[in-house]
């Protein structure tokens, strides 16, 4: 039996995506032979009060967890905590699962990425849309061999987010980099109203992400030189299981995502965030 922690209890209602993860455990971690034994997070009524449901431990410090699991789950919505979590877990070479934003800076993502390569311990996470079907159609429709014209993502983002200005973005920009790939030549941001529109620039197509601020429905879409526009809704129903699945398959196979595409991602972030500042368009 595979023993799992998770830090981070932030989300309210009982910590949203943290309670979610639970209840996928408690229903598949028979099957897939894992159970989450401890739970540490910075809100002590939500760390109390999904312990007590779920009969998990809650240890005095968050380092003692690498004594008691096999493998870990970063969960918190703030970023800026993930490296400071991760760091004792990666030095014993545990699994990881770090939720999105992956880190809030290009300096943690590195930190994290270098020592993961130094210990050997794999790593997977960040925005769970990547792994839904629709992405993955149009992954592959991406490198058919079809002339790319354009892309184009949609989804929500919370600009002035308690939890900061990466904790939306990161799952656009994942869905990019799974679907069109990490060779982009230059960014470009601007703001209109509530609205983020950024243009990635790839060599020979652009890819346009268009964010706002209230939930209209998430989408992507490809236009190819021989099949057209080809546009797929996103559908996020059952999204925490995306997750825990790869996650239980990393743990058996010791096979982590790329490194580099997460640090990519927390680039192209910052990146928007600086065009944003200084006002370029």
């Amino acid at each position: 039996m595979v023993k799992i922690g998770i830090l981070g209890t932030d989300g309210g209602m009982q910590s949203g995506h943290t309670k979610a993860v639970c209840n996928i455990f408690k229903e598949h971690g028979k099957e897939w032979e894992t159970q989450i034994v401890s739970i540490f997070g910075d809100n002590a009524g939500e760390t109390a009060a999904l312990a007590a449901e779920y009969s998990i431990d809650v240890p005095k410090r968050y380092e003692d967890m690498t004594e008691t699991v096999d493998a870990v789950m970063i969960m918190p919505r703030d970023g800026s905590k993930h490296l400071k979590y991760a760091l004792p877990f990666i030095e014993k070479g545990m699994p990881l699962f770090m939720d999105k934003p992956f880190t809030s800076s290009a300096e943690d993502a590195a930190a994290v990425a270098a020592a993961a390569k130094k210990s050997g311990a794999p790593i997977c996470g960040g925005s769970y849309v990547k792994y839904t079907d629709a992405v993955s159609e149009l992954k592959e429709l991406a490198q058919s061999g079809d002339n790319i014209l354009s892309g184009y993502i949609a989804f929500p983002t919370q600009m002035n987010s308690a939890y900061g200005f990466h904790f939306y973005t990161h799952h656009a920009i994942e869905v990019m980099l799974t679907i069109f790939g990490n060779d982009i030549k230059d960014i470009r941001a601007a703001v209109t109203d509530d609205k983020l529109t950024v243009i990635a620039k790839y060599a020979g197509f652009p890819v346009i992400l268009n964010y706002a601020t209230t939930y209209t429905g998430l989408s992507a879409g490809i236009y190819l030189e021989n099949s057209g526009e080809i546009m797929r809704k996103i559908d996020l129903s059952g999204k925490e299981a995306y997750q825990c699945k790869r996650f239980v398959e990393m743990v058996k196979s010791r096979r982590g995502d790329d490194l580099q595409h997460f640090i990519d991602t927390v680039n192209i972030s910052c990146a928007i965030e600086k065009e944003i500042i200084e006002g370029r368009v």
